[in-house]
């Protein structure tokens, strides 16, 4: 039984690693190479498409928890899906939302130094974001779609780190991202890939479901085991899992 409950659990883990590339090659399929515009699209500086402003943090920041504007750290845009930030952990005081910058719902937000540069999500949220976010509000949305930018940079974070001054930690500055060369393709075909992005996304929170469920029943299990307790019962639960999702 225990045999059977961690190959499900591997099973899980592997569809969900399998399903992490089914978009780059989708991205790669329609839009070619984002840096070197492989498909040849028309293309406007990033500063030209959206408002591009660099984080603040007020200091010291202990002063300044526990009001009641979400303060986003990297952490919490890690815990849901992959395209939306919609919680944080912290909060800061109206003082401190002052000495930081305040972002609204919409804002796609990009971190911009350190090992996390290239993480962007979007917000569906209001809050403030520290030094080491940059903020892409008001994007034009006649040319480009939020998620569509969003998975662009995803693309592109290899070649942005390559631009990042030379330091101890990479550190992309407004001025490098507002200049930054910009594929625009059709608005429609954008759309058409956004479609598929939150069809996989839907997906892939399935998938996270199930491993979820699927190492909770294995370390269930387990204990059972060591307790002596295994039996018919827990056949009857790997089946239910295995069928599940």
């Amino acid at each position: 039984m225990l045999a059977r409950a961690d190959r499900l659990r591997r099973l899980r883990r592997y569809a969900l690693e399998i399903s992490a590339g089914y978009l780059q090659a989708v991205f790669v399929e329609m839009f070619g190479d984002p840096v070197t515009n492989s498909k040849g699209w028309d293309q406007a500086a990033l500063g030209d498409l959206c408002d591009i402003t660099r984080g603040a943090s007020p200091r010291p920041i202990d002063k300044f928890l526990g009001g009641i504007v979400p303060w986003i750290k990297i952490g919490d845009g890690t815990k849901g899906n992959e395209l939306y930030l919609s919680s944080t952990e912290d909060h800061v005081t109206e003082e401190g939302a002052r000495k930081s910058v305040r972002l609204k719902k919409g804002s796609l937000i990009f971190a911009n130094c350190g090992v996390s540069l290239g993480f962007a999500r979007i917000l569906q949220i209001e809050g403030c974001i520290h030094d080491g976010w940059l903020s892409l509000a008001d994007i034009d949305a006649k040319h480009l779609d939020p998620v569509f930018l969003l998975k662009t940079l995803n693309r592109m974070t290899p070649y942005l780190r390559s631009l990042a001054p030379e330091g101890t930690q990479p550190n992309l500055n407004t001025g490098i991202m507002k200049g930054l060369p910009f594929i625009v393709p059709p608005l429609q075909l954008q759309r058409k890939f956004v479609d598929i992005t939150l069809r996989h996304e839907r997906l892939r929170g399935q998938q996270r479901e199930a491993l979820r469920q699927a190492e909770q029943l294995f370390a269930a299990l387990l204990g059972q085991a060591f307790r002596g307790e295994l039996g018919e019962a827990a056949g009857a639960m790997i089946a239910d899992s295995a069928r599940s999702h």
